[in-house]
């Protein structure tokens, strides 16, 4: 999955709602992991947002 795709599968997955800070947190999350290797970026994504199943953040690598 690229961040586009895993942005979308959030919101389609989480209860974000309009609340714009939250979309803009989740944003910049990952805009930071962009450009990070492999396991830096899932270590990274892990610890930021560990709503999301492992599982589902192994697949994304952008």
């Amino acid at each position: 999955m690229n961040e586009s795709q895993f942005s979308q599968w959030i919101y389609e997955n989480y209860t974000i709602g309009d609340n714009p800070m939250a979309r803009e947190l989740l944003e910049n999350v990952l805009e930071y992991a962009e450009g990070m290797e492999p396991e830096e970026q899932y270590n990274y994504l892990c610890r930021m947002i560990p709503q999301v199943p492992e599982a589902v953040i192994r697949t994304v690598s952008y």
